[in-house]
């Protein structure tokens, strides 16, 4: 008999680890979930960032008056869902494309790839990114371009991030040392000064405060 050979069947959006079910890693899962819930509490600051001052970025500008009081970017990321096709929607866009436009567009491809006859939700923020939550789990096990989804999910948050002025307080605490049949995991982890949880995005092992000692004395031995 010849060599039975065993396909690798790793994360499409981690593309380094294998996927516990279908074509998404746990850890990717988790990570999108929040990051859903992130877009939304990073879009409730944008108001507060339209007028001058308040960060950085262009202002809209009238054509022989003095400048309106408004940044353009918050602005563009507010406005609402335009309904086209992509190819439309970015041919024809001067500035940045709004948060619903995007959430909306994923919308309407997950309804048509399930086909299920499903109708869509409102077109807000908070509405759209709770439709696309609730079927997350599908679109992981079954949509053939979830990791497109994840990328400009991951764009989109990053870009909400840069124009409300937010950074993080995550601290970089070395690469994840766990060890499976493939080698060391080795993604970053970083720890959130207020959780008790430092969670690997790879392979999603989880160390509690009581553990962050030995945690860090295993990393400095591992890179030493």
């Amino acid at each position: 008999m010849g060599e039975v050979r065993v396909t690798e069947h790793l994360c499409v959006i981690d593309q380094r680890r294998q996927y516990e079910r279908a074509a998404v890693c746990n850890g990717c899962r988790t990570w999108l979930d929040r990051t859903l819930v992130e877009i939304v509490e990073l879009y409730a600051l944008l108001p507060a960032n339209l007028l001058p001052g308040q960060a950085h970025g262009q202002r809209v500008s009238g054509s022989r008056e003095a400048p309106l009081p408004l940044r353009v970017d918050p602005l563009d990321l507010m406005m609402p869902a335009r309904v086209g096709t992509v190819h439309d929607l970015w041919r024809d866009q001067t500035g940045q494309v709004s948060v619903a436009t995007i959430l909306d567009l994923w919308v309407r491809d997950w309804r048509d790839v399930r086909d299920r006859g499903e109708g869509l939700p409102a077109p807000t923020v908070l509405e759209l990114t709770r439709w696309l939550g609730n079927r997350l789990e599908w679109a992981c096990d079954d949509h053939p371009a979830v990791d497109e989804f994840a990328a400009e999910m991951r764009r989109l948050r990053g870009g909400l991030a840069a124009v409300v002025g937010v950074k993080s307080d995550r601290v970089y605490v070395g690469p994840c040392p766990i060890t499976d049949d493939k080698g060391t995991c080795g993604a970053a982890l970083t720890a959130d000064p207020y959780l008790d949880i430092i969670r690997c995005p790879r392979c999603d092992t989880m160390w509690s405060r009581d553990k962050w000692l030995w945690l860090g004395m295993t990393i400095r031995a591992e890179v030493a």
